[in-house]
């Protein structure tokens, strides 16, 4: 990639003078020319590479499980159109188990439609009030914006069951939810996520839907806490005990539960029962509901971005790759868009890869539909986030008030897990800033550096390091080893001694060594040129206390000699 990245990046003018060496050409086309923020906008699809552990992650058997419990309760919120729900045929094999959860702000018609629904299958209902002091007073969004996570959390409590699922009125599951309450039991979780799937894929949009979902089902196996409001099941006690502390905030709400019980300290878990639920069958519909998908994601990310530190991979991905580098993304989009197709290229494969046991033909497609949402949707999803604050009185902050397991960041039982999630997340981005933003290496390290010299220091900073410690360790012994190290690991860089020289022996000295670490013959005019330039480049050191200098000189020339 390199290579690619510097031929394109680096155009010839004509008529320009430069000093032709062929070796020193072949050489700099390999380096890295591009602008190092460039560099930043293929981290998305290289951090997908970490979802290839799912690959190796063994699910569980749900053929393999033995235990059954009836002991549940099916709770569907339903609210303005009693059409909406259109799983009846599935509830009614559980019909004394199913609760119809919505508000007493329904409108005249609405209500009798529902009482003729229960009375016909036997299901109940429970009704709450979202202190509107109006009857249906806003669209379906406005309303479930309010009601949808209060309605559960209410009739929550008027249920005796030991466990409680969670299923949108659209869903419905390829399986008996004895198992999967069994499951549960069996696997001694406390709450688990559900394998949700599109139940159609007919339209393009929705087979596009589809390689999403199976690869997210597949980040299941690593991210259980990843909860749908599709399906999710878990123990009655624990979910009072899990939305006690709930934000209530619609979008992301889902994802909240799974959330808040992991940050309470309870067994969070994933049972690969499919859980079918209906998806949107047109582009126009799918960019309505992502709206709320993006603005949901803007929450768990940005607003709660503490939270995500915990799980580091997560936080690199999420809330610094997609939202602190969105305005570098778009920026260097438009300056190198010729590079795009070999990013889409790029992303295609590691998609395929990561993501084996799931592969489709439709992965071809699923960079261009992915991009879009993560460059354009997710501008909307943060103008979502402010209308819905204004609308809710809302900030959807997720906090843990109701702890009755006393967790805290350094509980003994989490304190390392804690300590070193932060460290990796916190870490991995302070050198991914590092290793691409001119302005952080300029503002932390005194210069710009290329990425690929900025490992090479690195590198020789910890080799130093490490000769300097046996040095310590084997007095009189080691003394050799710590040269040893800094001219091994930077072409013997090292070996020319600066202290005292001027600025005309230092470029001198550096030219020389150029020519004889790359073997190539240099003229006296060729010096002379280089010299020149080289001491009027706005980088040359100016004062030759340090040995780097040299080094730093003879990264100059390579500018001047191509």
């Amino acid at each position: 990639m390199d290579a690619i990245l510097t031929v394109v990046s680096s155009p010839q003018k004509r008529g320009s003078r430069r000093i032709c060496a062929e070796p020193i050409r072949v050489v700099n086309s390999l380096r890295w020319r591009v602008d190092p923020a460039f560099m930043l906008f293929p981290w998305l699809p290289i951090f997908d590479i970490f979802n290839i552990r799912a690959n190796f992650k063994k699910p569980i058997d749900i053929e393999s499980v033995q235990t059954r419990n009836d002991d549940f309760t099916l709770l569907i919120p339903i609210f303005n159109d009693i059409n909406r729900l259109t799983n009846v045929d599935f509830l009614k094999k559980y019909r004394d188990k199913v609760i119809l959860c919505t508000t007493t702000n329904e409108t005249p018609e609405f209500l009798s439609s529902l009482k003729k629904l229960c009375d016909k299958y036997g299901f109940k209902a429970t009704y709450s009030d979202i202190n509107t002091g109006k009857k249906n007073p806003w669209t379906i969004y406005n309303k479930t914006l309010l009601a949808h996570d209060v309605v559960l959390r209410e009739s929550i409590s008027t249920i005796s069951s030991e466990y409680v699922i969670f299923m949108d009125g659209d869903t419905y599951v390829d399986g008996d939810l004895e198992v999967l309450t069994g499951a549960l039991e069996e696997k001694g979780y406390d709450i688990a996520s559900v394998k949700v799937l599109p139940s159609k894929r007919k339209t393009l949009i929705e087979k596009l839907q589809g390689v999403e979902y199976d690869i997210a089902m597949q980040a299941r196996l690593i991210y259980p806490w990843l909860t749908s409001g599709a399906g999710m099941v878990a123990k009655r006690s624990i979910m009072v005990s899990t939305m006690k502390n709930h934000s209530l905030f619609f979008d992301g709400g889902d994802i909240e539960i799974g959330e808040l019980s992991d940050m309470m300290g309870y067994k969070v878990g994933h049972i690969p029962m499919i859980f079918y639920t209906e998806v949107p069958h047109t582009v126009s519909a799918w960019i309505k509901q992502r709206f709320s998908w993006m603005c949901g994601m803007f929450r768990h990310s940005i607003v709660n971005i503490e939270h995500n530190l915990k799980h580091p991979f997560h936080f690199i991905y999420y809330s610094f790759i997609i939202y602190f580098l969105l305005p570098s993304k778009i920026i260097e989009i438009f300056r190198h868009w010729y590079l795009l197709p070999f990013i889409i290229l790029l992303y295609t494969v590691i998609t395929y890869i990561t993501n084996w046991k799931v592969r489709s033909r439709w992965m071809l497609l699923f960079p261009f539909y992915a991009l879009f949402q993560v460059l354009v949707l997710v501008w909307f999803g943060v103008y979502r986030y402010i209308q819905t604050i204004f609308r809710s009185k809302n900030i959807g902050r997720i906090k843990m008030k109701h702890n009755p397991n006393n967790i805290s960041f350094f509980h003994p039982e989490y304190a390392i897990n804690n300590i070193s999630s932060y460290f990796i997340a916190l870490s991995s981005t302070f050198l991914l800033i590092m290793a691409t933003n001119g302005f952080a290496q300029t503002s932390i390290l005194g210069r710009r550096y290329e990425a690929t010299e900025l490992a090479l220091e690195i590198t020789d900073f910890t080799a130093s390091k490490t000769g300097e410690t046996l040095a310590f360790i084997f007095p009189g012994k080691e003394e050799g080893s710590v040269a040893g190290f800094k001219s091994e690991s930077y072409d013997g860089v090292y070996d020319i001694k600066t202290t005292g020289k001027d600025n005309l022996q230092i470029a001198s000295e550096a030219i020389d060594l150029f020519g004889k670490e790359y073997n190539v013959k240099l003229t006296q005019e060729i010096k002379d040129i280089a010299m020149k330039e080289l001491i009027n480049d706005p980088g040359f050191p100016k004062i030759s206390q340090e040995s780097e200098n040299v080094q730093i000189a003879k990264e100059l020339i390579k500018k001047h000699i191509t």
